[in-house]
């Protein structure tokens, strides 16, 4: 639910604040609120444990950074079910990297997934995506990447240090990216606002309570709850923005959402 606001948040914050400058202010508070909290186990983490964060830092900073600059190109709606596709996609790379199972559910998800992008992103009409919706495509790879090393690695390590230093890694990587977009900044309301919520809530919190969570739960169990961060995109997109669908992106969206809670729910199934 913190993550789905997210959306309409940062669409309306880019028009303010170019999408690197965003992200690294959000990280580097995110980072030091963390670490304001829980200093000795920051401290006391090992190197191991730090080169774990910081490579799953890799993906997060991708992951967000391709999300942030992609719904200046598309919809927030978009940007969401889009996005949500790493809750499919990260089940395929778990059988790869962490050998978890896969059985035919999997393949259903894909077509109907397929399906829906196709609808929700008007594919049909020109053959190709528009550059937000390939940007955000390449933005749920990324994700999918995090949460499977997230699977692996918050078994292993403490998953609040591991926190810190993979939400501390994005921060160099976001200024590393700032010149690669034109660099503006108009603080207003919104954007304290958002910078306050992304930070505090998205960042720090969120993501604490995604390492945590993660630690007694596999990587399919866990994107059956991530499965619901689009709808609740979608919802806040439409109470917030006022953004709409046409029937095919309803359609689509509906075939998006099904497919993910057709993953999500495999793991009851298996069981």
């Amino acid at each position: 639910m913190i993550w789905g606001l997210t959306f309409p948040l940062q669409k309306v914050s880019v028009d303010f604040i170019s999408p690197s400058l965003l992200i690294m202010i959000r990280f580097m508070i995110g980072s030091f609120a963390i670490f304001l909290i829980f200093p000795k186990r920051i401290l006391s983490a090992k190197k191991d444990l730090i080169l774990a964060g910081i490579f799953i830092g890799i993906f997060l900073f991708f992951g967000y950074y391709f999300q942030v600059v992609g719904v200046i190109y598309t919809s927030a709606i978009n940007s969401s079910l889009i996005t949500g596709l790493y809750v499919i996609i990260s089940p395929l790379l778990a059988y790869v990297i962490l050998r978890e199972r896969l059985d035919l559910r999997v393949g259903i998800a894909l077509i109907l997934a397929f399906g829906g992008l196709v609808l929700i992103t008007g594919f049909y009409q020109h053959m190709q995506l528009n550059l937000g919706d390939f940007l955000t495509v390449i933005s749920a790879i990324s994700y999918s990447f995090q949460v499977v090393f997230v699977d692996k690695y918050s078994k292993k390590f403490d998953p609040i240090a591991l926190t810190f230093y993979q939400v501390l890694f994005v921060v160099p990587l976001s200024v590393l990216f700032i010149p690669a977009l034109p660099v503006y900044a108009s603080f207003n309301a919104w954007v304290y606002f958002s910078i306050f919520y992304l930070s505090l809530f998205a960042t720090t919190g969120a993501i604490l309570l995604q390492n945590l969570g993660q630690r007694g739960v596999d990587s399919a169990t866990a994107s059956m709850i991530f499965a619901l961060e689009p709808v609740f995109g979608v919802f806040f997109s439409m109470l917030v923005l006022g953004e709409s669908m046409g029937f095919n992106q309803v359609i689509g969206s509906i075939l998006i959402i099904i497919a993910m809670f057709t993953v999500a729910s495999r793991r009851n199934h298996m069981e």
